[in-house]
This record gives structure tokens, sequence and C-alpha cells, in this order.
């Protein structure tokens, strides 16, 4: 192992203040004991889950990626994305009426395009209609398809469970 990604570092604040040292440390641990360098990776709540201990906070740096817009990346981003779906029929993600679409939905965060058009292809494969249209990409979002619906509704059960086993214990 040469490197260790930490992604969505700011969800370290979800848990407990115990739980929290646990991570911290651990980090710690790796970077001083076994020198190894990690990159912690996440959106605004990751500074903050950082801050928690002030001599590892110092030892990262913070940069801000750009969000995505109407270039050539996104299109080659579409392009690749597109040849993966399932749909039987194109729906030409990197045409001027989809990417401004998606960028319009998404503000340009990657998350979003991904989900936007995820959603959309699941909505697309349900509907039968097996093609992703700007109007889909516009709903997707507000209505994401069953299968999202029902993971989510499953972690949202096992996350308060957890809680709930924490409190119980921490009483």
């Amino acid at each position: 192992l040469r490197l260790l990604i930490v992604d969505e570092i700011g969800d370290v604040l979800d848990s407990t203040e115990r739980q929290q040292i646990i991570a911290i440390n651990t980090i710690k641990f790796l970077m001083n004991e076994l020198q190894l360098p990690i990159i912690a990776l996440g959106v605004e709540t990751a500074q903050k889950a950082m801050a928690v201990n002030p001599h590892l906070r110092a030892r990262f740096l913070d940069f801000e990626l750009p969000t995505w817009s109407d270039d050539k990346y996104l299109k080659n981003l579409l392009k690749c994305l597109e040849r993966r779906l399932p749909l039987k029929k194109p729906s030409m993600l990197a045409s001027r009426p989809m990417i401004d679409e998606l960028v319009k939905v998404s503000r340009g965060v990657l998350d979003r395009i991904m989900k936007s058009v995820l959603y959309a292809a699941a909505a697309a494969v349900e509907s039968g209609t097996e093609q992703i249209t700007p109007e889909a990409i516009r709903y997707a979002i507000l209505r994401p398809p069953v299968a999202v619906v029902r993971k989510y509704a499953a972690e949202a059960a096992a996350k308060a469970k957890e809680m709930a086993t924490g409190v119980a214990q921490a009483a």
C-alpha cells in the first residue's frame, strides 16, 4: 500500500465522540508509524472533521475542486458514462440539450451529475423507454427510482438502529 484515499471524511462527524477520536487517531497512526501518505476527500464538512484534532488538521492542505462546466472534460465524461449505461437506445448525453440540463440541475457538482444520469437511466429502464431525455434528467433527483428509494430507506433504518444502540450503551 503506497497511498490511502479516505473519501467522505466529513462523515466522521456523524459518529460518536469516541468513534471520532478512534478514526482520527487511526489516521494519525497510519501517517506517523507507517509513514503512509493520505488524501482525505469530502464536502464542506470535511474541514470540520479534520478540525477535531488540531495536530492532524495541520498536516493537511485544503484544495477546493472546481465544479464541472460545459467544456470538453464534461463532454468526455458523459460520453464515457453513456457507453457504460445498460440502455438499448442512445441518449446523446454529450449533446447540447443534455449538457445544458445536467449543468443546470447539478450546478456542476459531480455527485449530482452522476445521480441525475444514473437515476434517469434507472427510470428509463423501469419505464421501458430505454433512453434518457432532458426531461428525465430534470426530474431524476426529484423522483429517484424505486431501487434507490429502497436502498436509502434501508440505510436510514440501519443508521437509526446504530444510533439507538449507541444511545442505549451510553446510558
